[in-house]
């Protein structure tokens, strides 16, 4: 039930945010958002790959890759309409994200067994 429940959100969420960014029209406390941090982009694309979402991630990923410097290096965040890197750089954050969201595209589990709970 809570899986069901986390999946709708998901879907809700991808919808709203990455297909027609509903969330980022409106100003919050800080004004209308202009960038996304680039880790919790690259969350996104692996819960939505845990959801059962593949194509979505996977299309979604690729374009992230897109925006990525001439040697494939990543900063804190992405400006929505530039796709400009803004914030720290290179940062690392943002590379674990997406090496663990690539881990999580070959289906492979990479942790020994002593690091499972």
């Amino acid at each position: 039930m809570l899986l069901d429940a986390i999946y709708q959100y998901l879907i809700i969420f991808k919808r709203e945010t990455v297909e027609n960014r509903e969330n980022f029209r409106n100003a919050d406390d800080f004004g209308v958002p202009a960038t996304s941090f680039t880790v919790c982009t690259f969350w996104l694309i692996k819960s939505l790959y845990k959801i059962g979402e593949t194509k979505a991630a996977k299309r979604l990923f690729e374009q992230v890759l897109s925006y990525g410097n001439p040697v494939g290096l990543f900063s804190e965040g992405i400006d929505f309409a530039t796709k400009r890197l803004l914030g720290n750089f290179p940062q690392a954050y943002s590379h674990l994200a997406l090496i663990d969201a690539a881990i999580t595209f070959s289906g492979e589990d990479i942790l020994p067994d002593e690091c499972r709970h």
